[in-house]
């Protein structure tokens, strides 16, 4: 298992997979060699599908072309994904379509380069607060890429199979309350093993799997913010001890 919380939390649910017999690889996004897009549009006519510049994106999109299911696995920052995750899905994503404007039950789009082939895709994201609307500009966001790939009948080129959303995932760096996750990790590990048997993670299983981090550690809402709030005060006042 990993460090992040990202990792933490991936982990297991990866870890389920495989023990259902999924094969897996793991891409970091921030260890990938992939420059930010430059609006060239060369993807989209020059050199169909295919970016101008040569580094990891190329390798990126064919694996998750190639993939049954693709995990994005992302903590929130700025209330939305990374910066390494939006870098990797504008030059992973974007020279699958076609550069024509298109409109689908009223919503703007591009077509398919790849009308028969369609990304699969189990959102993973954590955060250091909780509730819906933490999470709900980065769900904004993805379901808006899906509409932009929509044809006319309907058919998806991006489907979601599920929503896995994690509250308070900051306490998974606390080692002392390391053993109050081992349910979680034991769901996670569950729902892994559901994704293999059935395509997705069901919303009864994402909803459970949505509870805050605290619940499992018996604590409430203002148990949780009372700690965190004296966690970084103590902090705080080691590093302002430390450098007098």
């Amino acid at each position: 298992m990993g460090t992040s919380n990202s990792e933490k939390i991936i982990g297991p649910l990866l870890e389920g997979a495989r023990e259902a017999g999924a094969e897996v690889e793991t891409l970091y996004a921030r260890k990938l060699k992939i420059a930010p897009c430059t609006g060239c549009m060369t993807c989209w006519m020059k050199t169909p599908g295919v970016c101008l510049q040569k580094d990891d994106a190329d390798m990126a999109r064919r694996k998750m072309m190639d993939a049954d299911v693709v995990v994005l696995a992302t903590p929130i920052y700025f209330f939305n994904m990374t910066s390494y995750m939006k870098n990797l899905m504008e030059r992973t994503i974007l020279p699958t379509a076609l550069p024509f404007l298109r409109e689908v039950n009223g919503r703007f789009g591009h077509p398919s380069r790849f009308p028969d082939r369609t990304l699969n895709v189990l959102l993973v994201a954590n955060a250091g607060f909780w509730g819906e609307d933490v999470f709900a500009p980065l769900l904004q966001t993805l379901e808006r890429c899906r509409e932009a790939g929509l044809e006319e009948d309907g058919r998806e080129h991006m489907h979601f199979v599920g929503n896995i959303l994690v509250g308070f995932g900051e306490i998974l760096q606390t080692e002392p309350f390391g053993h109050f996750f081992e349910p979680l990790f034991e769901e996670l590990r569950a729902a892994g093993g559901e994704l293999v048997e059935t395509g997705e993670v069901s919303r009864a299983t994402c909803e459970k799997l949505a509870e805050p981090l605290f619940t499992y550690m018996n604590m409430d809402a203002d148990q949780a913010v009372q700690m965190a709030n004296t966690y970084f005060e103590n902090v705080i006042k080691h590093v302002e001890e430390t450098q007098a």
